[in-house]
This record gives structure tokens, C-alpha cells and sequence, in this order.
């Protein structure tokens, strides 16, 4: 149990699926406030609250005012499903509602020390994120015990000019369109890419699915794969945020898990993935791509992503604190 008490005036209950539309309208306050890297709106919030392995019993919190509105919340993802070794923590609290932040992130650090307790000490850690401008959310952070531990860039760049010439493929190797034939193998290249990655864990078969395959923001036809002796040896995967696009006038495109197995790399596999992924793009009518890249990459992926046009817009900053 938390021990910092839930302020007077306020109802605590765990996030319903019906919560959506009222999430979405408490995220639009809190980035005309503070700014945030990404503003949902109720589908993007349904899906938040639909995310695999999320019991939302369990590890939702919202609180709620008299009236009934949701004035906070408190997300936690323990990962892996099965047996937590982590967890992670998304949580908001409105403007004019400050107060409840230290309640909401003391919930979460109760209900992560029980969701973590069958973990080896040394792997129980709580990890949130925060845009790197908003100085007030990061002092409440670092005052509540956490420390900053990574920073993720976020990039962009216009798909409708200017687009990176097409690069001549790798000897043996085809840039193929995402297929359902090559999901299993498309999963064990990113679990083989990703194996260094900071705090990076494999996916299994049931969580592929779910996570990546079945994602409604999920853009198969704009996905790419390299292929070598029937082998996915590097992935490019897209992914669309179709009603906030439509809410800001835009058309962006995400591009994500851009990855290649240790054999192929240095071979210019992601600069061609991503290139193809642009084309994609920019020939299905969207005009802008974004991305995001850990700074302190041991791959220097900032600096490809400079070489392919993306520049630099804003950091957000990954806060951990150890829970022993």
C-alpha cells in the first residue's frame, strides 16, 4: 500500500476502458500546460488501456474529483508477463491537480515492489519517462528518489522531397515488403538486434503478436524486412497514429524497431530499410516521418538518422530508480 495518502476530495478506482475519452481530454490539458511528446486521443487512449499483459484492476489507478471527473492516473507495465524483472510507469496528473503526483508515484512504487518481489534484487527498478523541457515534472521525479538514466532523441524529417537515394542492396540480400510468412522471423531479428539495446528484453512468440503484429497503429503495408537465404536478417517497421493526424491536420508516419542482427550489420541494411520504409510512406500519401533514438546508442544511430535527413526536435529522458 502507498504511503503517501490520496488528497482530500478525491476517489481512487482502477482505469475502465470507458476511461478513454476522459484520459484524452486530461493529456490535451496537460500538454497545453507543460507540452508532451505525444497528445493521445480516445482511440490512441483505448489502446493504451488495451496494451497485452495490462491488468487494469491491478495496475491502473485513476483518481477521481467529486464530480466525476479523472483529474490523475497511474499506468504499470511489469515486463516480462510471466516473471517481472521491471516496470514501468506511465502517469499524468492535470494542472490544476499537481498535488496528486506524489500519491500516483508512490502507488506505483508499492505496486511495483509487489509485482517485482519474485525478481532478483539487483533487476528491481521503476522506470518513467519525461520530456526533457518540462523542469517541474523532472524535479518531482528526482525528489521522489529516481535518477535520470538514458536520453532518447526524437527526429524528424519531410518524406515529400528530398528523399535518400535508393541504395544498391547487399549481395544475397532483398528488401521484401512485411509478410505474414516472416513474422516469426521478423521477431527473432529484433530479439537478436536488440540484444544490447539499454533495458531491452525479447518478446516470445504470444507478445510479438500481440504487441506489434496486432497493434491497431501497426502499418504492415509500409513495413520493410531485409531477407538473405530465406533468413530476416533486419527490420524497418512503420506505424500510424490516424486519429491524431486527422486532430492536427498532418500526415506522419512512425518509423520503429529498426534493427539488424549482428552478422549483417555495417552493411547498410537500416539506411536501405528506412529509405524504402520513406518511399513507402511519401508514395501512400504522407509527408512527414519521426523516429526515436537512444542518445548514448553504442551504434551511433543518431548520427545515421542525421545522414538519412531526420534533425534532432526534442529529448526525453528516462528516469529509473532502484527498488532493491
Amino acid at each position: 500500500m502507498p504511503t503517501t495518502p490520496l488528497p482530500p476530495d478525491y476517489h481512487r478506482r482502477p482505469a475502465h476502458l470507458e476511461d478513454a475519452a476522459s484520459l484524452a481530454d486530461l493529456l490535451t490539458a496537460v500538454d497545453a500546460a507543460e507540452g508532451l511528446e505525444e497528445v493521445l486521443g480516445p482511440e490512441g487512449a483505448r489502446r493504451e488501456l488495451s496494451y497485452p499483459g495490462l491488468d487494469l484492476e491491478r495496475d491502473t489507478l485513476v483518481a477521481v474529483t467529486p464530480d466525476g471527473n479523472i483529474r490523475g492516473f497511474a499506468f504499470l507495465w511489469l515486463h516480462p508477463t510471466g516473471h517481472p524483472t521491471r516496470a514501468i510507469l506511465w502517469m499524468e496528473a492535470h494542472p490544476g491537480h499537481l498535488p496528486l503526483e506524489p500519491f500516483l508515484m508512490d502507488w506505483a512504487e508499492a505496486r511495483a515492489r509487489q509485482g517485482l518481489e519474485q525478481a532478483l534484487p539487483a533487476a528491481r527498478r521503476l522506470r518513467q519517462h519525461v520530456e526533457e523541457h518540462r523542469a517541474r515534472r523532472r524535479r518531482a521525479i528526482e525528489e521522489a528518489g529516481y535518477l535520470h538514466a538514458r536520453t532518447f532523441v526524437e527526429m524528424w524529417r519531410r518524406i515529400d522531397q528530398d528523399l535518400p537515394a535508393e541504395p544498391s542492396p547487399s549481395p544475397g540480400v532483398e528488401i521484401v515488403p512485411w509478410a505474414p510468412s516472416l513474422v516469426e522471423g521478423a521477431r527473432l531479428a529484433a530479439n537478436e538486434s536488440f540484444a544490447l539495446h539499454w533495458d531491452s528484453l525479447p518478446l516470445e512468440p504470444e507478445e510479438w503478436q500481440q504487441r506489434v503484429c496486432a497493434d491497431p497503429f501497426f502499418r504492415p503495408d509500409l513495413s520493410r524486412l531485409a531477407v538473405s537465404g530465406g533468413k530476416v536478417v533486419a527490420l524497418c517497421l512503420a506505424s500510424v497514429d490516424a486519429e491524431q493526424n486527422a486532430r492536427r491536420g498532418v500526415a506522419e508516419v512512425w518509423v520503429e524497431r529498426v534493427g539488424t542482427i549482428l552478422s549483417h550489420q555495417r552493411h547498410g541494411l537500416a539506411s536501405a530499410l528506412v529509405g524504402e520504409v520513406l518511399r513507402a510512406a511519401a508514395d501512400a500519401g504522407f509527408t512527414r516521418a519521426g523516429l526515436g533514438v537512444d542518445q548514448e546508442s553504442t551504434s551511433n544511430a543518431t548520427a545515421l538518422y542525421e545522414r538519412l535527413g531526420f534533425a534532432a526536435t526534442r529529448r526525453t529522458l528516462a528516469y529509473a530508480k532502484d527498488l532493491g
